[in-house]
Parts: structure tokens; sequence; C-alpha cells
């Protein structure tokens, strides 16, 4: 290992004595497996690059690494912390383009990092297009992240395989605006086969946004097991510099979506352009949606998500329920299956289902379309245990507890589950 401490004395990298400086550091890992740090690290003027054509200051990019063999950790050291921040702007953390592969960043707190000046991206973790393979992030912080363009907590864009997990991000900003689209806790474009879990995102525009598909049939993001007090939650987007293809094989579950305009929207760019033949199979189950929905938008909302997958989630005085718009008909039916979810207080109750454009307010009036849908879902209340103060475990007497698929339990809570992810 190397260490780090940036209140030590000059050292020589070892735990006894330890290196102050980051970059000395970084440069002296070599074949080494772990970088150990701790203190407060102020981005300098070492360093430098240009993402998104804005040219920052930044940490340079950890050593690459052939396999999980010999993936390297930077984190912490033991119980101290790690803080990565600059007192000026076009400062970011850590930054890639080059195809790094298998790094992990682990415990490390990303504070008022800010890229408003030159244009480019704000960040704590970026991955820049570099075809880099396995990069993790477990059990970071980011706070007030703040850029000119697309703007993360933790930026993997075009890796290939990648977790995130029991991670953090708040008040992650576009030009001192935490509303705007372009901001997300974990944001990426070209993303492949990415895990996020057990993350919390507040002041924010999405827990996550993956905005575009790199190609047809490829695994896009999952989510599970994360809170999310966001204006969007998820977002799956699609660019129409690949022609709107949709996203593949999404799954989200064990989520609780408080309050925002969204929770899970997901957009296929030009509709009927792809169809059928570019995307396939999502998988939206166990979710809470608590007081989501503004307007005409709905917890869920989605076009040419094909084979979507979806119930016992939990609707708690949201606007809607689902909302499945501008369909092509042409290239297969959007809705797989959708039955067993808990509706309960409804605020805009004329339109509590869109099915292929057409609102619907009731399950009866949806089946006279399509017989199979909603047959089981139910008006409730799902009993929480207090969700005004945040607590959405159920009482014993939830109808919730046994009134999904084949009796099983609606809602998030499901037990040693929460044992997936980062602990």
């Amino acid at each position: 290992a190397v260490f780090y401490d940036s209140a030590a004395s000059a050292g020589t990298g070892t735990q006894a004595s330890p290196y102050n400086n980051v970059y000395t550091a970084i440069a002296n890992i070599g074949t080494k497996r772990y970088l150990y740090g701790k203190g407060t690290t102020i981005v300098d003027q070492t360093f430098s690059e240009t993402p998104l054509g804005g040219f920052m200051y930044c940490l340079p990019p950890l050593p690459s690494r052939a396999s999980e063999l010999d993936r390297l950790y930077a984190r912490r050291w033991g119980a101290s912390s790690w803080t990565i921040t600059t007192n000026g702007t076009n400062h970011g953390g850590f930054y890639e383009e080059n195809g790094a592969s298998y790094a992990t960043y682990k415990g490390i707190s990303f504070s008022g990092l800010d890229n408003t000046a030159s244009g480019g991206a704000g960040f704590g973790v970026l991955y820049l297009y570099g075809s880099s393979v396995g990069i993790n992030v477990e059990q970071c912080t980011a706070d007030d992240i703040n850029g000119a363009a697309n703007n993360g907590g933790y930026m993997l864009w075009g890796v290939n395989g990648g977790k995130v997990w029991r991670c953090t991000g708040n008040n992650i900003q576009k030009l001192g605006d935490n509303t705007g689209e372009n901001t997300a806790m974990f944001y990426t474009y070209d993303g492949v086969n990415i895990s996020v879990q057990r993350c919390e995102a507040s002041n924010c525009a999405q827990l996550v946004y993956h905005k575009r598909v790199a190609s047809a049939f490829v695994v896009t993001t999952s989510v599970k097991f994360c809170i999310s007090e966001t204006r969007n939650g998820i977002n799956y987007g699609a660019s129409d510099t690949v022609a709107g293809i949709p996203h593949s094989y999404s799954i989200v579950q064990c989520n609780l979506f408080k309050s925002g305009n969204v929770a899970i929207d997901f957009s296929a760019g030009v509709v009927g352009s792809n169809g059928s033949n570019n995307a396939d199979e999502h998988f939206w189950t166990n979710n809470v949606f608590y007081q989501v929905g503004a307007g005409e938008t709905s917890p869920v909302q989605f076009s040419q998500a094909y084979n979507a997958t979806m119930f016992n989630n939990i609707y708690f005085e949201s606007r809607r329920m689902w909302r499945e718009f501008t369909d092509s008909v042409a290239y297969g039916d959007v809705i797989k299956y959708a039955d067993y979810d808990v509706d309960f207080g409804t605020t805009l109750a004329n339109n509590r289902y869109e099915y292929r454009d057409v609102v619907y307010s009731t399950s009866a009036l949806l089946q006279a379309n399509r017989a199979d849908l909603t047959v089981n879902n139910t008006l409730t209340n799902p009993l929480f245990t207090a969700s005004a103060s945040g607590v959405f475990t159920l009482q014993a007497s939830s109808p919730a507890l046994t009134d999904g698929v084949d009796g099983t339990q609606q809602g998030l809570y499901l037990g040693d589950f929460y044992t997936i992810g980062a602990n």
C-alpha cells in the first residue's frame, strides 16, 4: 500500500512515514494495490485536463489494472476521514479518459468542487469515454458539486461494469442550480452493466441519470434499495444521436421515492424509430412512491419500454400511478405485466392510469381495453408505520404484508435483501 496524510510531514509513503502530497502518492502507486488517504486534500493546479472541452484542475487518474485479481483501491485510511475539496473554481475530483480499469474509490468525501468558469463538468469521480472496465464507488459522499455542463457526484461515462454502492449525493448543481436536468448523484452516458445500490440523493435533479444508450440490447443501470428525494428520481434517457435507442434490461427494485415530479422516467427519443428490436425487458417492483408527481406527470412514466413488468409497488398520496404514452404499437406492446400494486390517495384520480396515450380512472375501465392489466390492484391504506416521519415499514395489520404476487409483501422492506451492496 501507499499511505497519504495531508497533515503529515513529507514522508516516504509508508504507514509510519506517509506522503503529505496526494499527487506524489498517486505517482508512486506503481503495482501496489491500495492508496490509503486521510485529512483534507485541496485540489490545486498541479494537474489539469479538459473534460468536455472545459479546462480544469483535478486529481490524476489511478493506474490501470488488468482484472479483479489486481484491482486498485483508493480509500480512506482506517477510521479517519478523507475529504477532497478545493478553494477555487475550475476544480474537480478524480478524472480519467484513457481507459484505466479495475479501480475502487471507497469512503471518500467529495465536497465543494466547482467547475463553473470553464464550461465543463463538475464531479467527484469522472471516467470519460475511455472504455474503462470495472469501476466501483463505495461509501462515498458528494456534497456541493457545481459545474457548467453535465454534473454528478460519480460519473461513469462509457464504463462497462460499475458499482455505486452506499453512496450519497447532495446539492449537485449546474451553474448554482440544483434543479436542472443535467445534475445527478450518479450520471452516465453509454454505461453498461452498472449497479446502483443503497444510495441516497437529495437536492439535485436525479438520483440516477443514464442519459444515453451505446447500442441495442446492452444491460443498462439497475437501481436497488435507494432513497431519492430528487426532482426526477431515475431518468433513463435516449439521445437523438443514436436514433432514440431505448434502454434494455432495467431493474428498479425496493427503492423509496419521496416527493419530486417523477420517480422512474423512461424515454426512447424518436418514438417508433427502433421498436422492440432494440430494447427489451424491464423490472420495476416493490418500490414506494410517496407524494410523487405534479400536474400531468406520474411517479412512473415511460415510452417504448418494451416488456415492462410492474408489481408490488405502493403509490401513496401521489399524483397518478403510471403513464405509458406515445406508444408505437407496430413494434410490440410496451407493458408485459402490471398488477398487484397499491394505490392510496391519488390526487388526480381521473387520470390514474395512462395506456397507449389514453387515460383511465379505474382498473375496470383500463381492463376494457386490455383485460390482463391491474386486475389485482387495490385502493387501500398500506398502513406505514409513520410515513410522515419517514418510517415506511409496515404495521402488523397492514394488508400490504400479504397482498402482493403469490402472497408476497408489497413495498420496499424485504428483510435480508438489504444485505446486498456495500457494507
